[in-house]
């Protein structure tokens, strides 16, 4: 009897109450078909599709939190059994009354002998974890939530402070038993709602645009609507709750139909990928296709390496759409990408490492400037794509790429993979990578990753690969051969009685030195008809390389205080600091990258001590080595601190992020690219495409790099009366001499009855000689 009672409620809880499910999601897209059909007509189908990839990764996230809760009961499911269980369960959560869900999720896992009791500790615990995880997003939100409601600011900020008060004596009630369990299963809720507010910013920007500049506050925000919404038990998960909320916040920055408009859209479209991943999930817990099986298998065993080139691919997203906006924008210039461009385009013509002299008007060779000869080995990608973005392409892809080899380096020494994901999850992050990433493109910047590659190689003692990789190091810059020269010599002492090995080392190091020297004090002079241009950096301390090599090491006093100044320690503490300040446990690593940073700390020009450009290419490489062999020095030490030390790194990689990072969660992001663009960009790209490559053009910085493939290209003032064509796009900063003095040259120009006006649009103005 007990048995029939079961097996009719099993059949009242299945198909029948799923029907009644579908009846009202139907009943609710059936109510707001009128506004959402005419909505997709204008709507941008490459943010809904992010937007999609999101909810879908949310519900995958929130499936494995209840996995993992019921792994800490010591109740083991397989991954695709409890998600296609548990989105069962949640369907019915769009039933009146709210309940239903809860009991069909107790009625389909205690059928996996799951006590009824645990299943019920399960959802209070899945619960609290879903708050707080929400909760703990939304903290970013919660001023302006109460700015909302609050408009007096002496009511707001003892409000925040009772707020953030009560929320930590809360959060450490929660974390104080079972720690490490607690923070894994709130970090994994955390991890959702960020997806979640993700999927939602993407989804209401196809329709409204959202400025990226209170990026960080709409994730928060919208993370703060779930949360009211999912306490709101009276309607079936705060139906209208959410919205109503959402609605009113962003009112403030679009108009109030519009953002109703938006909130309801995301609502529905949330909808749409939970009825998705549940076909998606009921499919893959019914197939028994073998092939299916094996990237089970797969995935399980390499879970960590999953994440990390899911991580990559989200990291070449962005950082190849952000550089191709600022290209697209004129955010960048013949300063640098043009100078890169037009040496690569002549290569690839024939004219090896060759370019218009960017301080004058003669065709030179490359090497007046500085000893990227890889530039010549990426010529060939020219036939691809001839355009600068290919450049910017291959930049992302390579550095990208370091996070592959911080990952196999960390495996090797820490033994670690999670540890190992973290630190290359990390390199992504990096502040100072990342701005390299976006400042035009450098040779050297790609450095970091060969650096990289060559010392995973010697890690490996696959020797060939490892001179590969520090050929192709030495190749971006010549003062990387110094570099180079010290990885020689680290073989040397490391091959101990290999005699092969140390042969190897010794050859490079003398070689990579020699190379060094050579090119530093006779070629690149020869080349430009004297001293190195950046040896003027270092005129307090002499005229020639060995003056000021003899300056800095007989006048200790005069290079300490320069080394010492406030900017400078700022520079090596931003260095530091994303990476906890570690790399300073394995001093001896940090030792191949001494000469050159103490270099750049005793330069005049401020660049050099800034995280802001390629500068510090070489300096990331082994800040990341002695990082992974300071952190293996403490798991030595205080075996039990692993943890702790896990939670630590991603605090400082969070923080560094958000206090010196350029992705939009920063505090100063770099986005003018996305929320400036240019205007009347279409015009001037068709002119500027239209201008015949056998034609000289002298132009604006910030117009050279879109004309640099051609033989001769100026930079304005220069080569005004040798140019052809003279263009100018007045409003960059930056503008030599001044902004002022170009709009004088464009007025003199118009006077002038040697040249004829062709198109003046807006800043734009283009001028051909008669």
């Amino acid at each position: 009897m007990k048995q029939q009672i079961l097996q009719i409620s099993k059949f009242l809880i299945g198909w029948p109450i799923s029907f009644l499910a579908l009846f009202f999601l139907v009943r609710f897209f059936l109510s707001k078909s009128g506004t959402i059909f005419p909505t997709l007509q204008t709507a941008n189908y490459f943010f809904i599709v992010c937007g999609v990839f999101c909810f879908l990764i949310y519900f995958f996230l929130r499936a494995l939190l209840w996995q993992k809760i019921l792994e800490n009961k010591k109740h083991i499911i397989p991954y695709k059994e409890v998600c296609f269980l548990w989105a069962s369960s949640e369907i019915k959560r769009y039933i009146p009354g709210n309940i239903w869900s809860l009991v069909t999720r107790t009625m389909l896992f205690s059928e996996k002998k799951i006590d009824k009791k645990i299943v019920f500790i399960g959802l209070l615990t899945e619960a609290k974890y879903v708050v707080l995880g929400s909760a703990l997003l939304s903290v970013f939100s919660w001023s302006f939530a109460l700015y909302l409601f609050f408009h007096n600011h002496t009511v707001i900020q003892p409000l925040l402070l009772i707020s953030y008060f009560c929320f930590s004596i809360l959060l450490y009630i929660v974390l104080y038993k079972n720690f490490h369990t607690s923070v894994a299963l709130l970090s994994l809720a955390f991890v959702s709602f960020f997806f979640f507010s993700l999927g939602t910013y993407f989804v209401i920007s196809s329709i409204a645009a959202l400025s990226l500049y209170y990026f960080l506050t709409f994730l928060s925000f919208f993370s703060l609507c779930y949360v009211l919404g999912y306490l709101a038990f009276i309607t079936p998960m705060g139906l209208g709750v959410r919205e109503g909320v959402m609605a009113l916040g962003l009112s403030r920055f679009v108009s109030l139909p519009l953002s109703g408009l938006g909130a309801i859209f995301a609502r529905v479209m949330l909808v749409v990928v939970e009825i998705l991943f549940l076909f998606l999930v009921y499919a893959w817990y019914k197939t028994k296709n073998k092939i299916i099986a094996n990237i089970e298998s797969f995935t399980q065993k390499n879970w960590h390496s999953i994440i990390l080139i899911f991580c990559i691919c989200l990291y070449c997203v962005y950082f190849t759409f952000a550089s191709f906006a600022r290209y697209e924008n004129f955010y960048t210039g013949r300063f640098d990408l043009g100078n890169m461009d037009q040496t690569v385009w002549n290569t690839f013509r024939g004219r090896a490492f060759v370019l218009t002299d960017p301080n004058g008007t003669e065709i030179i060779s490359r090497l007046a400037f500085h000893a990227d000869f890889i530039l010549i080995a990426l010529a060939p990608l020219y036939r691809i794509w001839p355009d600068p973005r290919m450049l910017l392409l291959v930049q992302t892809l390579v550095v990208s790429a370091g996070a592959v080899f911080v990952f196999l380096i960390a495996k090797n020494v820490l033994k670690e993979k999670k540890i190992s994901l973290l630190l290359s999850i990390l390199f992504l992050l990096n502040p100072s990578i990342q701005h390299a990433n976006l400042f035009d493109f450098h040779a050297v910047t790609l450095v970091t990753t060969f650096l990289l590659g060559a010392f995973y190689f010697l890690q490996e003692k696959k020797y060939l690969w490892f001179l590969f990789f520090a050929l192709l190091s030495g190749l971006t810059k010549e003062n990387i051969w110094l570099v180079v020269s010290f990885l020689g010599l680290y073989l040397f002492i490391q091959a101990k009685k290999s005699l092969a090995p140390k042969i190897l080392g010794l050859a490079l190091c003398v070689g990579s030195m020699i190379l060094f020297y050579y090119l530093v004090w006779y070629a690149i002079p020869h080349a430009r008809g004297g001293n190195h241009f950046v040896l003027s950096y270092y005129s307090d301390f002499g005229d020639s390389p060995n003056t000021i090599i003899k300056n800095i090491l007989f006048s200790p006093a005069k290079t300490l205080a320069t080394v010492i100044q406030i900017d400078r320690i700022n520079y090596i503490f931003e260095l530091l600091f994303p990476l906890g300040f570690l790399s300073l446990l394995a001093p001896s690593y940090l030792f191949f990258i001494l000469p050159d940073t103490v270099m750049k700390l005793l330069s005049s020009n401020v660049q050099l001590h800034q995280i802001y450009f390629q500068y510090t290419a070489p300096a990331s490489a082994f800040l990341f080595i002695a990082t992974i062999y300071g952190v293996r020095k403490i798991i030595r030490i205080f075996p039990n601190l692993r943890i702790l030390l896990l939670y630590y790194l991603i605090s400082m990689g969070l923080l560094a992020s958000y206090f010196l990072g350029p992705l939009p969660i920063a505090r100063n992001p770099n986005l003018a690219m996305f929320t400036s663009p240019q205007k009347d960009k279409d015009t001037i790209n068709n002119f500027l495409s239209g201008i015949r490559k056998r034609y000289s053009v002298a132009a604006t910085n910030n117009l050279g790099s879109h004309l640099s493939r051609r033989q001769r290209i100026y930079t304005i003032p220069l080569g005004l009366e040798k140019a052809d064509v003279i263009v100018f796009l007045l409003n960059d900063p930056f503008a030599q001499p001044s902004l002022a003095a170009q709009r004088k040259m464009v007025k003199d120009l118009k006077k002038n009855k040697k040249y004829t006006l062709l198109i003046e649009k807006g800043d734009f103005v283009a001028f051909q000689k008669k």
